[in-house]
């Protein structure tokens, strides 16, 4: 239940449902959004490609009878040293703290399912804020520069 008493209620689409489900509103905003925040340098196309590829999969987020958030996953072995990887590519939605507990511990458990090491999301400076209540770490920070203007 949503800190207001609404079910929560999580999905696991087809990976050709997915996809299709992220070709419609609401969910191609948030899926838009959500990569412009995660900078993993995939267009939406993409990404709902490698969803109905079933390289991706996304969980879909209800909160009560509304849709309230969208998240595209992968399993990868990744990072120094290498450890098999739950990593969220995108996430967005609404009412995010209706949502957030229980979804971070879905998260947790189907990375423990998979055995996987971890959880990544690589996201906006919001996300450290909102899963550090829930026992998450930073990590890391990333930087950027553009190439063609600088003074030094």
């Amino acid at each position: 239940m949503s800190p207001q008493g609404d079910p929560i209620v999580m999905r696991w689409p087809t990976p050709a449902d997915g996809a299709a489900v992220l070709r419609c509103a609401p969910a191609d905003t948030w899926l838009g959004d959500g990569l412009v925040y995660g900078d993993c340098g995939l267009a939406p196309a993409e990404v709902i490609e490698r969803v109905h590829d079933g390289i991706y999969r996304v969980l879909l987020v209800q909160v009560g009878h509304e849709p309230a958030a969208v998240i595209v996953l992968e399993i990868a072995t990744c990072g120094a040293p290498p450890k098999k990887t739950l990593g969220v590519i995108a996430a967005g939605g609404l009412r995010m703290h209706a949502w957030l507990g229980h979804v971070q511990r879905a998260l947790r458990e189907i990375a423990a399912g998979q055995e996987c090491e971890r959880v990544v999301v690589l996201g906006r400076p919001g996300w450290e804020r909102a899963l550090r209540q829930f026992g998450w770490k930073k990590q890391g920070v990333v930087m950027q520069a553009e190439p063609k203007n600088y003074e030094h």
